[in-house]
């Protein structure tokens, strides 16, 4: 089985071909992964397999949601305009931050980061972080003043 990182670099990959070529479609995310599945050495119930499936279609069914979450953390920063790769790698991560909650906060984060750095252009881990931490900052701040409230 390979490591969660591995299964997010998958996840990247495919999000990233979806947004780039195929778009978010139903029929469009079901081939992404029936092919990827194809040609990976995973098992369709191991924990990589089901990771990679959870992310991507959580991402196609909430892209525009992500995306709105995307423009309202990146200051100055219009969706469409910014580098795909970068894109996706805030999709992935807010959608890990959001819906999956055996992922710590800041691993979703850091995760973000090393990927940003590795695929994007110099600016992008820097650029992540900064979306991805204002984000974090909100949630914890609204949780705090919800406990606080009770």
């Amino acid at each position: 089985m390979q490591s969660r990182r591995q299964a997010r670099r998958q996840a990247l990959r495919l999000l990233y071909q979806l947004d780039v070529v195929f778009g978010f479609s139903r029929e469009a995310v079901e081939s992404a992964l029936v092919r990827w599945q194809r040609y990976s050495d995973e098992r369709p119930a191991d924990e990589a397999v089901l990771y990679v499936a959870d992310v991507v279609h959580g991402v196609a069914e909430r892209v525009q949601e992500l995306d709105a979450l995307i423009a309202y953390y990146a200051t100055d920063w219009s969706v469409d305009r910014m580098a795909s790769i970068d894109r996706c790698v805030l999709r992935l991560a807010l959608y890990e931050m959001r819906y999956r909650d055996d992922i710590p906060l800041n691993v979703s984060i850091n995760e973000a980061v090393e990927l940003a750095k590795r695929y994007g252009d110099s600016a992008s881990g820097t650029f992540v972080n900064g979306v991805l931490a204002q984000f974090k900052r909100e949630r914890d701040a609204h949780a705090l003043r919800h406990q606080t409230a009770e």
